[in-house]
């Protein structure tokens, strides 16, 4: 059983490296699902982190002037608390702005925030899967565009799988359904042109308590999420 599941742990490690390396070139950040798998802890708080995102999603709308690419920035600050074992609850607490190159619409950071849920129902050995979901909601305003505001409603559903019995490491794979939906103020409403994406990260032990995690979407977005981790 051990040689089965170190013959598992050394190809994904290598596809993680691989895809680290192919996408870091690029520089275009993606938003991030982290670790999809609960702790195993029970009425606690049990991690905060910071993440800093940014992605270029396809847009698509009714109004042609609005399809094609888009850009997003975000700087989220996430508080995760575990009411029972194998289950986490969290919120999502921070900035984010958009830009509609074609519409030469450039918004500013607004407000942003949201939550999410994540349950482990599978763990055997060093190999766990799980299944979440996360919504976001932000506002971005350009004044000097028409139209001049956006309102971006988000959700992401999620199952993923972890590979432990790694001393500073843990690699994390899954698939994601993404649906979104963004508003402009007197304006048409846009949505994403892709709504399935993969996705595969890991996490990086630091220092003490101290997490660093690097992910990456394979299909949709061309780019990787940043995330600084701190266990409480």
């Amino acid at each position: 059983m051990q040689s089965t599941g170190r013959a598992i742990r050394i190809p994904i490690v290598f596809l993680l490296v691989f895809l680290i390396l192919h996408f870091f070139s690029s520089l275009t950040l993606a938003s991030g699902v982290g670790l999809p798998t609960a702790s195993t802890e029970s009425g606690t708080w049990t991690r905060i982190s910071l993440n800093y995102e940014r992605l270029e999603p396809k847009i698509d709308s009714s109004n042609s002037a609005f399809r094609g690419e888009s850009r997003d920035e975000r700087m989220l600050l996430r508080a995760e608390y575990a009411p029972m074992p194998f289950v986490e609850v969290y919120l999502r607490l921070g900035v984010a702005a958009h830009e509609t190159p074609s519409r030469n619409f450039n918004g500013s950071l607004g407000p942003a925030y949201g939550a999410g849920a994540r349950w482990t129902f599978y763990r055997q050995n060093d190999l766990a899967f799980a299944m979440g979901g996360q919504i976001l909601e932000y506002w971005s305003s350009d004044g000097g565009a028409a139209p001049s505001r956006l309102r971006w409603d988000e959700l992401e559903l999620y199952a993923g799988g972890v590979l432990e019995g790694y001393d500073r490491m843990v690699p994390y794979f899954g698939v994601l359904l993404s649906a979104a939906r963004g508003d402009f103020k007197g304006g048409p409403t846009v949505h994403l042109d892709r709504l399935i994406d993969l996705f595969i990260g890991g996490e990086f032990k630091i220092y003490d308590r101290f997490a660093f995690l690097v992910e990456a979407r394979v299909l949709g977005e061309n780019g990787l999420t940043f995330s600084l981790a701190y266990d409480l």
